[in-house]
């Protein structure tokens, strides 16, 4: 599964049923909706849930043309906080920069 306007909450009851289910977290999409980014009670409350992350910034937002898949910090983001959590969680597995092509470079 993959966040987009859901909360952690939200994820609660697939979870508790479902024990082998995991999800991808999805950094940008966590800062559409809501005041502050879905993505910081996802790591609190279910880090061991966390199989990948899709990494890319944006300015939050209401909508789905919103979602700008930004390079880390050319957004309202705060990824050096995220990141930080996310070692101090203990976080070794998968994390795709997902951004448009012509920013890669």
């Amino acid at each position: 599964m993959e966040n987009l306007s859901e909360r952690a909450l939200d994820f609660e009851q697939a979870f508790g049923k479902i024990e082998a289910l995991g999800m991808t977290l999805d950094i940008g999409h966590g800062e559409l909706l809501s005041e502050k980014n879905t993505a910081y009670d996802f790591l609190a409350q279910y880090p061991e849930k966390i199989y990948h992350m899709h990494v890319h910034d944006n300015q939050g937002g209401s909508d789905q043309s919103d979602d700008l898949h930004l390079l880390p910090g050319q957004g309202s983001i705060d990824f050096r906080f995220i990141l930080k959590v996310v070692g101090r969680r203990g976080y070794n597995r998968t994390m795709t920069l997902e951004v448009e092509p012509d920013h890669v470079q």
